[in-house]
């Protein structure tokens, strides 16, 4: 009789490919149908039961990246800093810590940790791994959240610190957090922004209030003015409308800013 090996068939179901942003190239790697239909439910009825914690803005309902940079508008520092590698860097052993306050028995959650994990990580382009990650960071977020007199937030690997203190000071703090949860800082990434200059957190100015810079204003702009032009694919129209919804999200989060 043939034992079926979860591992293998696992590792198995995935397909690998590469996207680059700007300088960032990350490797995804995409579930095939059966696996991602099984993460997906691993993720809505069980995973969903734990919560990340409030510093936490990123792949969570009613957050974005603008109510990530809320928080920061109006401050005489902006710090930010990005996490290294970030999810191919949480090992198997932090996801199993993360996922024991289930108080599911060993063998059920060894069946998950092959279910979620690749190659002894996690892997990036999963319906289950933003959450993962998110849980697993928790007392990062709380030692980094605990930082006297700077407000902090997350947006999946990019950390966000807003104040009035020396943020170089700040800065040697988030350094031995950071290692001490078993992450490394991207290097060149941090950014160290006072109220003289611009001060952007994940892609939004918040210097006065919450603004698109003004290149991504004016790429805007001729998007829909050849729009107007000429008829555009229905794929290109999507990604337009998904530009103009992003820019009706940060004029109503000065709104909702003002309220708090």
């Amino acid at each position: 009789m043939t034992v079926f090996n979860w591992a293998q068939w696992v590792t198995q179901e995935y397909d690998t490919h590469t996207i680059q942003t700007g300088s960032k190239v990350r490797i995804i790697e995409a579930p095939r149908p059966e696996l991602k239909r099984l993460q997906r439910l691993l993720l809505d009825t069980l995973l969903y039961k734990l919560e990340p914690t409030e510093y936490a803005h990123g792949f969570l309902p009613g957050r974005s990246t603008v109510t990530n940079a809320q928080p920061h508008v109006g401050c005489d520092w902006v710090v930010t800093a990005d996490i290294k590698d970030f999810f191919p860097s949480i090992t198997t052993a932090q996801v199993l810590d993360a996922l024991k306050p289930l108080g599911l028995s060993a063998q059920r959650l060894a069946i998950i940790i092959e279910l979620v994990t690749r190659d002894g990580r996690l892997p990036q382009g999963t319906p289950t791994s933003p959450h993962i990650a998110n849980l697993v960071v928790r007392q990062m977020d709380i030692q980094l959240g605990a930082q006297k007199g700077w407000t902090y937030t997350r947006y999946a690997d990019d950390l966000a610190f807003s104040g009035g203190d020396d943020p170089h000071h700040l800065m040697q703090e988030v350094l031995l957090v950071v290692r001490s949860c078993g992450f490394q800082l991207a290097q060149h990434k941090t950014r160290i922004m006072p109220r003289s200059q611009r001060q952007i957190v994940t892609g939004i100015v918040v210097n006065e209030k919450l603004a698109l810079p003004k290149d991504t204003r004016r790429r805007l702009r001729a998007m829909l003015h050849k729009l107007k032009k000429e008829s555009v694919g229905e794929q290109r129209g999507q990604v337009i409308n998904g530009h103009v919804a992003h820019a009706q999200s940060v004029e109503a989060g000065n709104d909702q800013h003002d309220l708090s």
